[in-house]
């Protein structure tokens, strides 16, 4: 089986490629979605030469239609998710809810609000789908 790094160019397609095609999922949650990844590990930071390090997802009506590895210092979004890398990595593997992690304040918000809140089962589906790419994740 394929194994994807995260983070990394090739995971970010892979979950592009997966969550593209969920037609009526995405109706309100259209636009640039930016999710920064602070306190990066070492090797990550090696990597990428970022801390915050960020996936910018351009979200239509179908699902995904482009990401790419940015500087969210210097990248605008009509969304934006930010936490911890590890908050990410512990949500991707299973080990906390990302949705509680988004009640308890562990991954903040930026953006307009209602969109995001019509959009429940698009995120969810977002996640399930980033939860299911088989990772090898940089520490």
């Amino acid at each position: 089986m394929e194994m994807f790094v995260f983070p990394g160019g090739e995971w970010a397609m892979e979950f592009c490629r997966r969550v593209s095609g969920f037609r009526g999922l995405f109706r309100r949650l259209r636009g640039r979605v930016l999710v920064v990844l602070r306190r990066v590990p070492g090797r990550v930071r090696e990597a990428y030469g970022l801390d915050p390090l960020g996936f910018l997802i351009e979200v239509d009506e179908h699902g995904c239609r482009g990401v790419q590895i940015v500087d969210p210092l210097s990248s605008k979004a009509d969304f934006i998710f930010t936490a911890d890398y590890d908050v990410w990595v512990k949500g991707l593997r299973g080990e906390v809810s990302l949705t509680q992690a988004f009640m308890d304040g562990r991954i903040r918000f930026k953006g307009k609000f209602l969109p995001i809140m019509a959009s429940i089962p698009a995120i969810l589906k977002m996640i399930e789908e980033a939860q299911r790419i088989p990772t090898l994740f940089l520490e």
